[in-house]
């Protein structure tokens, strides 16, 4: 009788698995626009051109 309860308890276990993931998905495919963000990477420098760009590169090449 051990053999046939497993059976029985398998045959239940699959069925409620199975119905268990049996369900209808719902899908939303409506369009939705992306929202714009800005993003601020801009800075002034009131240096000239050639000192801004020696700091720049100055700076960036210790990282290297």
């Amino acid at each position: 009788m051990g053999h046939l309860h497993k059976k029985v308890i398998l045959i239940i276990s699959t069925a409620v698995l199975l119905s268990g993931c049996a369900i209808q998905a719902q899908f939303n495919l409506a369009y939705t626009e992306p929202t714009s963000t800005q993003i601020r990477n801009e800075i002034k420098v009131s240096d000239n051109f050639e000192n801004t760009w020696k700091k720049l590169v100055g700076e960036m090449s210790k990282s290297f």
